[in-house]
């Protein structure tokens, strides 16, 4: 307290500025993290939208800090409370966000990775966080991903980029990709057979495409 109350204002203002940057520089980091992992053309907005907050949470964080200080020099107990529970306001939020940002990049790198567990794939798949569709997309092409977790994936509706990793997989069943191959009227219709041609099953001759591209088994 008394070197509080010796602590001049622009030194009170500077530790407060310092600690706050720390903070909200690691949230940034943290969520921007996930743009490098998951190179995606919404990547710019996301690191402009979260330089944005961030800069917020510095400006808001950095004057609680500089009260709560000079409250706590000047002996007003209500208004220390009061910056106390903003800091704490401010520190969970960013807090949070940390560690769902560090979560969520985890996982990705894990949907990607041949080493990860097979039941670790079947959570993944089963998650329900952001970047969902790139989370589907990465399980859905990992090599060691179970057979019914890979027909799970089928099961979602909309999901283009996921169907496609399916097509190349060659642990997807055969079903699946004869079903596949029947959807060359759709629009990525063009896409779908591209991706079955790059399948092994295909390759090997194990599956093979008939006079309108529809694969049959030999």
């Amino acid at each position: 307290m008394i070197l509080l109350k010796k602590l001049k204002q622009w030194k009170a203002g500077l530790i407060a500025i310092f600690i706050s940057f720390a903070i909200a520089f690691t949230t940034y980091t943290a969520q921007t993290r996930v743009t490098e992992t998951v190179p995606d053309a919404q990547g710019g907005i996301v690191t402009v939208y979260s330089l944005i907050i961030n800069v917020v949470l510095w400006l808001f964080l950095s004057i609680a800090i500089f009260h709560f200080m000079r409250a706590l020099a000047q002996g007003h107990r209500f208004k220390s409370v009061i910056t106390a529970a903003l800091i704490f306001l401010f520190v969970g939020y960013a807090t949070n966000t940390t560690y769902t940002a560090m979560q969520l990049n985890s996982a990705l790198i894990a949907a990607a990775d041949p080493t990860t567990s097979s039941h670790r794939l079947t959570e993944l798949a089963k998650a329900d966080i952001d970047y969902g569709y790139e989370l589907d997309n990465r399980v859905a092409g990992n090599p060691s991903t179970p057979v019914d977790t890979l027909v799970s994936l089928y099961n979602k509706e909309g999901q283009i980029g996921t169907d496609l990793t399916l097509a190349a997989n060659s642990n997807t069943p055969n079903e699946i990709l004869i079903a596949l191959s029947k959807r060359t009227n759709e629009r990525w219709g063009d896409a779908i057979v591209n991706a079955l041609k790059r399948n092994p099953k295909v390759i090997s001759g194990e599956l093979r495409f008939d006079e309108v591209m529809t694969l049959q088994g030999n």
